[in-house]
């Protein structure tokens, strides 16, 4: 018995080393974790535990939400939105919400019945004579239309050729005075404006540039409604001298509101082939006006 004891008391003392490297392990190990003792280990551990749950339904949470919003400016847009409200707010607009779809689960049901109600209505109508008399007046009436839209076309046809007849003639059937004038106003703007027209059933002026767009007396500049003036002046006298002998022609400082760069030079050139068979007599006070004829090959006589 007293072998058996001193064996068992060695066995004991064996356990209790162990246990007691346990108990020092189990320090260390608590102590790695920043925990004070066993009972801090256990609540940060169930703290821990408690995290890992939260992150997973945050994780899930995400999902739900970009499969809904979507992914990029949306979502961000949409997380902004929920961090800045609070519970009080989701919970006031979700009863709104709530609310809102119960009324139009409402609406629902009502169209739906109303729905039915109708294809009653139409089941009814299919099995009677009214049906019949509607259809055939449905089919007068698709022809009627059918010939009206025949009617329309051949009448927008009709005004196509008018609009090109009316243009054609404006372009060609001007006056001579009108033709005489045109090329030197076209020379006077370097051609920004070729034609010069009388449109039909008026009596105002067009100009109209290269590209078609036509501008009235009235949308003129003033140098332009000059510059018109004076090719109109010199068209018209040469209309008149065809079967008359040329007369002496005198102007007074034309080129007031003609630029010095473009327009006042090709108007004293054109004054310059209209002079070859004329006597032309230009006044002016101008110094800078009088340089610009004499560069072009006018004749300086001086009145003192």
């Amino acid at each position: 018995i007293e072998d058996q004891i001193r064996q068992l008391t060695t066995k004991i003392g064996g356990i209790k080393e162990k246990k007691r490297k346990a108990e020092e392990l189990l320090k260390t190990y608590i102590s790695s974790m920043g925990a004070k003792d066993e009972d801090d280990f256990r609540n940060k551990y169930a703290i821990f535990v408690r995290r890992k749950e939260l992150e997973r339904k945050i994780h899930t949470s995400k999902e739900v939400i970009q499969s809904t919003i979507g992914m990029g400016e949306h979502h961000d847009s949409f997380i902004q939105s929920i961090s800045t409200t609070t519970p009080h707010e989701i919970e006031s607009t979700l009863e709104d919400i709530t609310s809102r779809l119960q009324d139009l689960e409402k609406k629902r049901d009502d169209d739906n019945q109303r729905i039915g109600e109708l294809r009653k209505e139409i089941d009814g109508l299919s099995s009677s004579d009214d049906l019949l008399v509607k259809q055939s007046e449905l089919e007068v009436k698709k022809q009627l239309l059918r010939d009206h839209a025949t009617g329309w076309v051949r009448t927008q046809i009709a005004l196509f050729v008018l609009d090109k007849a009316i243009s054609k003639y404006e372009t060609t059937k001007q006056p001579d005075v009108i033709k005489a004038a045109q090329d030197i106003f076209a020379n006077i703007t370097d051609h920004a404006y070729s034609t010069i027209i009388i449109p039909a059933g008026s009596d105002d002026f067009t100009i109209r540039d290269n590209s078609g767009r036509s501008k009235t007396v009235k949308q003129m500049s003033k140098g332009t409604k000059e510059q018109l003036y004076f090719a109109m002046r010199l068209g018209l006298i040469e209309v008149y001298e065809k079967d008359k002998e040329p007369m002496p022609i005198i102007m007074d400082d034309i080129l007031v509101n003609f630029d010095d760069v473009k327009r006042g030079p090709q108007a004293i050139r054109e004054l310059a082939k209209f002079a070859k068979d004329r006597q032309v007599i230009i006044l002016t006070c101008h110094k800078n006006t009088l340089d610009l004829y004499k560069s072009l090959g006018a004749k300086e006589i001086i009145l003192d």
